[in-house]
């Protein structure tokens, strides 16, 4: 049954395409989530290094991202906060002010619909 059901989803309309290579930009503009351009990247990162030095680093950029599903998925604000403290480095590291900056550069840079 499954197969009739795709037979019938349509014509081609062009040349095939490989679907097995997505990158993570199509994957995160298919979920809604903003990716970050390079201007954006570079502000996010820069930013970063002035609320930590240690977090001038590209894997914050995907934890920036998954930051900002949250945000936009309507997750309440003090559960974000919680979440960025814990993919930033923990409470210790990260207190609920720089948590807080954190949010604001993550809104200001990037994530915005």
């Amino acid at each position: 049954m499954a197969a009739a059901l795709v037979a019938g989803c349509g014509t081609p309309s062009g040349p095939a395409t490989d679907t097995a290579t997505t990158t993570s930009q199509d994957t995160a503009e298919s979920t809604g989530v903003p990716t970050p351009d390079a201007e954006q990247k570079k502000l996010l990162l820069d930013g970063l290094a002035k609320i930590d030095p240690a977090l001038e680093n590209e894997r914050y950029v995907d934890r920036a991202q998954d930051t900002c599903a949250e945000l936009l998925g309507g997750i309440n604000r003090d559960e974000v906060t919680k979440n960025i403290q814990d993919r930033f480095g923990g409470e210790e590291k990260i207190n609920l002010t720089l948590a807080g900056r954190i949010i604001t550069l993550i809104e200001g840079s990037f994530c915005h619909q």
